[in-house]
């Protein structure tokens, strides 16, 4: 979301690889940072072979909104990654044979076809709830590769995928609180801050907890494989296999309306 972060990913790469990368900062709860993004694109970007919708907000106690007044989890897990698609779609149709890879979550199963179909009758602003709200952004991703399936040419695919519980700040909103979650404040540095009990207690919980370097095998998979278009597991993935979804991500009348309504509330 900061060019600081932005700057501290390309230096690992280029340190890992050898190679030369640009980095270019996207904030998702800013619908003009998004529509921005391909303006800011270094020249060299001609096309777009993969776009992988990584980024994303969970389970924040309270409300808290984006800049353009949208709910943070559905903001920024799916209208923002709409709004990034719909802008870089160009770019990606450049490409011979382009794949768009969502990171959703299994949480998509916490809610049902009922509370989908409430969430659009309102303009995906539904009564909050921490979980809630992130269950509904998480089977968003699956209605809008779904959709997006549909939509895309022939020589494009999209899929989505649970990675599993992966080890990074995700969970900052949860373990920190809000105050210091919107400032910044690392996990690893309220690690420091922590009673002994809450240390203990996060060390036992990070037995269970994959480190990125397995976490992200789904993703690296579905976005490297070569012929991902011929492989049978379908829209959505649970790591490395084929996975099942929430019964209702499958309904196609709940996908077009999620376009439509997505469409509407970010003009793109």
């Amino acid at each position: 979301r900061t060019d600081a972060k932005a700057q501290q990913a390309v230096n690992e790469i280029e340190k890992r690889t050898g190679r030369k990368v640009s980095g270019v900062a996207l904030d998702l709860a800013d619908l003009k940072s998004v529509k921005s993004l391909p303006s800011r694109l270094p020249k060299s970007v001609s096309k777009i072979d993969v776009l992988m919708e990584n980024a994303g907000v969970m389970a924040i106690p309270e409300r808290l909104a984006t800049k353009d007044g949208f709910e943070r989890q559905i903001g920024v897990n799916h209208l923002g990654h709409y709004a990034l698609v719909a802008s870089l779609l160009p770019l990606l149709e450049k490409s011979s044979a382009f794949r768009i890879v969502a990171v959703s979550s299994d949480a998509n199963k916490i809610v049902d076809g009922k509370a989908i179909a409430q969430a659009l009758d309102a303009n995906l602003e539904p009564p909050y709830g921490a979980w809630t709200n992130y269950g509904l952004s998480k089977v968003f991703n699956v209605l809008f590769v779904e959709e997006l399936r549909r939509r895309l040419p022939s020589k494009g695919t999209a899929v989505a995928v649970h990675p599993g519980v992966v080890q990074t700040d995700l969970s900052r909103y949860l373990v920190q609180g809000v105050d210091a979650a919107e400032a910044g404040v690392s996990q690893t540095e309220a690690f420091e801050t922590m009673s002994p009990l809450q240390k203990k207690l996060m060390e036992g919980m990070a037995k269970f907890i994959l480190p990125v370097s397995l976490g992200a095998n789904g993703q690296v998979r579905l976005a490297a494989e070569a012929d991902l278009a011929a492989d049978p597991g379908g829209p959505y993935f649970d790591g490395l296999k084929r996975g099942n979804p929430n019964k209702a991500a499958g309904d196609a009348a709940l996908a077009r309306r999620l376009w439509d309504v997505s469409e509407r509330l970010t003009g793109a």
